[in-house]
């Protein structure tokens, strides 16, 4: 018989710890785990040089659930590393529970958390939800039954969409040469902030309903997908708009966005609009159309990256973005790249949303496979 349990009844959550920053190096003794390192079971860059308890050491097999951005719950499959912030572990198996069918099973419920949480920029997730998740559990025999048919299913799937990566990146390294063959030339370079109007944006006190559902556009970070923006998932009222940092900006303004895998994320406004303070505009200037900034900061943003900071979140800043240096060729020159660019991108582009596509339907045919086999035969 299927029985409904709470997650928190038959296992442990243990949360991270915030370890001292200022002890983190590249030489140090054990790894660091961020939310980051979490998808690949490794942590590469961040280590710790300081004492600590061992009850914070990760080790290989253990499962790990991510409390920010996207819920998901992982094994780790990295060498022994430290439990950082923001990151749990799940411990103390109850012997009834076959470890991934839970694996399995958190996940399924996480993406409903997932879809029904509030946000404005990161999602968020407490150890208190995670103990309240409740949970369909047949017996162990059945348990291990459902794994042996998730795993062949989605090793599958997983085939596919590797393949699917992989044509990706060809078409990224492409581009990366494009890029590279337009800025041959050594063009004399103007820093950012020599540009007039260089600034980040804002948000209005997100619970104060009178600044929020108005008509004025407000972008934020993740919906930076394409080279042209015009219409925003909220909008903000004009007393959000005085009562905030944000601005309004104008039609052919360069968006770039600043934070964690957003950071060097483009776009160009098609419509006046306001932005959140993680995002910079560039409005437009004299010294460079917005079409080929957006080519020319695409162009230096493996070297531009380079520059984030922090540990929970690599990130830019807005002084950051104002030292860039742009090449900066004549304005007919600037035109002929930006036409040149334009054939190429726009075929990459199209090809990119394909091959997006098929990613979310290999993801959606995961969850529906999930979700079939998670139901209990009553259900």
């Amino acid at each position: 018989m299927w029985k409904t349990v709470m997650l928190g009844e038959y296992i442990t959550v243990q949360n991270g710890y915030a370890f001292n920053s200022k002890l983190f190096d590249a030489d140090g003794e054990i790894g660091l785990i961020r939310i980051r390192d979490l998808k690949e079971g490794v942590s590469t860059e961040t280590r710790y040089t300081g004492d600590y308890d061992r009850k914070f050491v990760v080790q290989r097999g253990d499962l790990l659930i991510g409390m920010d951005g996207e819920f998901r719950c992982y094994e780790w499959k990295g060498e022994n590393a430290l439990l950082n912030q923001r990151v749990c572990r799940l411990q103390d198996f109850d012997s009834e529970l076959d470890k991934r069918f839970l694996l399995y099973a958190i996940n399924d419920e996480l993406k409903k958390i997932e879809d029904v949480t509030g946000f404005t920029t990161v999602k968020h997730l407490s150890s208190k939800a995670i103990k309240e998740i409740q949970l369909y559990i047949p017996p162990l025999v059945e348990q291990q039954r459902i794994v042996a048919k998730l795993d062949a299913a989605f090793a599958e799937i997983d085939d596919s969409a590797k393949y699917i990566k992989i044509q990706k990146d060809k078409l990224s390294r492409l581009h990366r040469k494009i890029l590279e063959t337009s800025f041959e030339v050594d063009f004399p370079k103007k820093r950012l902030a020599d540009v007039k109007g260089v600034k980040s944006g804002g948000t209005p006190k997100s619970s104060e309903k009178t600044y929020w559902e108005g008509n004025i556009e407000w972008f934020s970070s993740g919906e930076l997908n394409s080279m042209y923006v015009s219409s925003t998932q909220k909008k903000i009222t004009q007393a959000g708009l005085e009562n905030s940092n944000a601005k309004i900006f104008p039609k052919d303004t360069l968006l770039i966005g600043m934070y964690d895998t957003a950071a060097m994320k483009m776009s160009i406004l098609q419509n006046d609009a306001t932005f959140n303070q993680a995002i910079v505009g560039i409005p437009p200037n004299p010294h460079f159309s917005s079409e080929y900034l957006f080519y020319a900061l695409n162009y230096l943003k493996p070297e531009i990256l380079l520059e984030r900071r922090g540990v929970r979140q690599q990130n830019l800043s807005l002084a950051k973005v104002k030292e860039i240096d742009v090449p900066m060729p004549t304005e007919i020159q600037q035109q002929e790249i930006v036409t040149h660019l334009n054939k190429s991108y726009q075929n990459i582009a199209i090809a990119f949303l394909i091959y997006e596509k098929k990613l979310k339907q290999l993801d959606a045919l995961k969850s529906a496979i999930l979700a079939q086999e998670l139901q209990s035969e009553a259900a």
